[in-house]
């Protein structure tokens, strides 16, 4: 899914009767974003409500609350350039497909967007309160709402992006209440840090080194002297790096900035000369920028070169075009990392005890085939005795159904007895 690559989607039904929905996972948001049938118009191709995950008609759930229109909250995706408007109100959101027997939760923050600046919506993962015009009367995030039913263990989630590129293709995993351990590599070095006092830009971490790897002859794109302090952010596809780093990057790979479509484009024949070479990419991110702590996310040309298609990409409607996914950020404090970094790496974070981690994602093949869900729990939590209730205390986390174009959707529970 998506109009700059291809990305992995989860699948939710919202209202009464419920209507599906296909969102990506949302590092930023406090309420669900999805789009409405406002944001597919006559100029728009046919099958655009599918292309966007679908479209919500809030006047067809007879539980929809309606709030009002207000901006979105994009203070830090702002500076790049993409913003819009939301139609907020609050319904129930059911986890997965009819069948899959996800729960289902009431009174949830939902903002019914038009703006093509976020192609799909996002599931919300961060544990902050939703506020309207009374600050006394916060409605409580999605996460918190599952901890307190007992859907999950914590407010604390895990997720990768998954490798469509890879054959086989590999979908992304996200998982509510704990993380999947066979998507990690346990050979490699993980970063654990805590997170950013600024909620808008939690998931702050230094990006000590860039690498571009081709044959034996590495090549320094950035180091610590570049001063990059990026934010993890999964409403972005991309990376917004300084200008400079942007030109290396640039002239490693042979290419140039196009300034009809604002991409680094890789035509065909740098793409079969890129494919011959294949080189990599190695991102050395840490807590600062000369901590000796580190990890490496390696990115293979194949993960970077992605498919940019209307409306992300500008002045070709109906056309694709392959691009390296690099932009030039505004200023240092807008340096960027999305979802291209979490094809390699995987992040779980625990909002009980304020901290992150990012580690190599390890791809499942014949050594970890089935995911290996470990919970996170609360502080202070104390080991029950065994028992065969579904009981909160028993939940370990749940796994989102990704969403498959053939093959469809699974949600599964996981229980710790």
């Amino acid at each position: 899914d998506g109009d700059d690559g291809p990305w992995s989607s989860f699948s939710i039904q919202i209202g009464t009767p419920p209507q599906r929905s296909r969102l990506f996972a949302s590092t930023r948001s406090t309420s669900f974003w999805v789009p409405v049938p406002e944001g597919c118009t006559k100029d728009d191709p046919d099958d655009c409500g599918e292309n966007r995950g679908f479209l919500f008609n809030t006047g067809s759930s007879t539980s929809w609350e309606s709030k009002g229109l207000y901006e979105l909250e994009t203070y830090e995706e702002a500076k790049l350039g993409l913003s819009g408007n939301g139609l907020y109100g609050f319904d129930s959101v059911t986890i997965g497909w009819p069948g899959d027997n996800g729960p289902t939760v009431s009174n949830q923050a939902i903002a019914g967007i038009a703006t093509k600046d976020f192609y799909l919506g996002g599931i919300p993962l961060t544990p902050w309160a939703t506020n309207f015009t009374d600050i006394q009367n916060p409605f409580p995030s999605f996460l918190t709402t599952l901890k307190d039913n007992g859907s999950i263990p914590s407010i604390s989630w895990g997720y990768t992006a998954g490798a469509y590129y890879n054959a086989p293709q590999v979908f992304g995993s996200l998982i509510l209440g704990g993380y999947d351990l066979a998507r990690i590599d346990p050979t490699k070095q993980q970063v654990s840090l805590s997170l950013g006092s600024d909620v808008s830009r939690e998931h702050l971490i230094a990006v000590q080194n860039i690498t571009f790897t081709s044959g034996s002859s590495p090549q320094n794109l950035a180091a610590a002297s570049d001063g990059i302090f990026a934010n993890i952010n999964t409403n972005v596809g991309g990376m917004w790096l300084p200008k400079p780093v942007c030109d290396r990057f640039a002239e490693a790979f042979g290419i140039t900035f196009d300034n009809r479509t604002d991409l680094y484009l890789i035509n065909d024949t740098q793409h079969e000369t890129l494919k011959q070479s294949n080189p990599s990419v190695t991102m050395q991110l840490g807590g600062s920028l000369i901590d000796a702590l580190s990890t490496d996310i390696v990115l293979p040309y194949s993960s970077l070169a992605l498919q940019a298609k209307s409306p992300f990409l500008k002045g070709s409607a109906g056309s694709e075009a392959r691009y390296l996914p690099i932009h030039v950020a505004p200023n240092n404090t807008a340096y960027t990392l999305g979802r291209v970094l979490l094809q390699h790496a995987y992040v779980f974070t625990d909002y009980e005890r304020m901290n992150f981690t990012v580690a190599p994602a390890l791809l499942p093949g014949a050594t970890n085939p089935t995911a290996e869900i470990v919970p996170i729990r609360v502080p202070g939590y104390v080991t029950t005795t065994k028992s065969s209730s579904l009981g909160g205390g028993a939940i370990a986390g749940i796994v989102i159904g990704v969403v498959a174009a053939i093959t469809g959707v699974a949600l599964v529970f996981w229980f710790m007895y």
